[in-house]
């Protein structure tokens, strides 16, 4: 290369290599952004807080035959939610059941203990 460049006589390859006493040009504008960076922080936290305490705006629903609508919607659809919930109890109820009959009872299990002697546990 016949541009080389040397400082304080020792040959600088990249910008890595810069020595101690010279500092690197962007490391200058990274410190000036961050000392500024930190100046807008400071400034921040020392301006005064203002705390608006804010309530919602009371809102009324529109009174438009509201029991009337709400008397027609549940004559039309309680029936209907009616057998449905009678539905979901008795498939609950036969679930219930089936669990209970797969699963064995504590007396059972004691009795099966009881009428082994040797019960050989997997590890």
């Amino acid at each position: 290369m016949t541009n080389d460049l040397y400082i304080n006589g020792k040959k600088v390859d990249s910008f890595g290599d810069w020595s101690p006493q010279t500092e690197h040009p962007l490391h200058i504008i990274q410190r000036q952004e961050h000392d500024k960076r930190i100046e807008l922080e400071q400034s921040l936290r020392m301006s005064p807080k203002e705390i608006t305490f804010v309530s919602p705006e009371p809102q009324e629903m529109p009174d438009i035959c509201k029991g009337e609508a709400l008397f027609n919607l549940e004559r039309e659809y309680y029936p209907l939610l009616k057998e449905q919930c009678i539905k979901l109890d008795d498939a609950y109820s036969k679930v219930t059941l089936m669990q209970s009959a797969i699963e064995p009872s504590e007396f059972e299990i004691q009795d099966e203990l009881s009428q082994k002697l040797f019960v050989i546990l997997p590890i």
